[in-house]
């Protein structure tokens, strides 16, 4: 049996619990809010079937750690490698935007945010469109 991962989920759990005490049932919770969430996230993040919440912090990350390279290296990356970087962090953050808000209560994404804020930002001041 399956529940969401919510105060209704858990209720249900209980109630199914009680109902079925003399049965051996097996019971999968979700990481996320819902197996819904669980399957988008982990096909978005390309992650392994039995992911958990340590795995999808792991990606973050490594998005966040692509994004602090660029804040740290902007001056001295050759514009060819800069204007590559840059193309690879709007697109992850084109993805991860999609995804924060079946996240927002398991991993804290406002650094990473912060950070292609800053990018951007950067960016726009110096006229440069990458």
């Amino acid at each position: 049996m399956a529940f969401d991962n919510d105060s209704k989920g858990n209720d249900f759990l209980e109630k199914t619990k009680t109902i079925f005490n003399k049965l051996d049932i097996q019971i999968d919770k979700p990481i996320l809010k819902d197996f819904n969430d669980d399957l988008i996230v982990m096909k978005i993040l390309n992650l392994n079937n039995n992911f958990n919440l340590d795995d999808i912090n792991d990606k973050f990350k490594q998005f966040n750690k692509k994004i602090q390279y660029m804040l740290d290296k902007k001056d001295i990356i050759m514009n060819d490698s800069k204007n590559q970087l840059l193309k690879d962090i709007k697109n992850d953050y084109s993805i991860l935007k999609h995804i924060t808000p079946k996240l927002h209560y398991y991993i804290n994404t406002n650094e990473l945010f912060n950070k292609y804020s800053k990018i951007i930002e950067n960016s726009i001041s110096n006229n440069k469109t990458y």
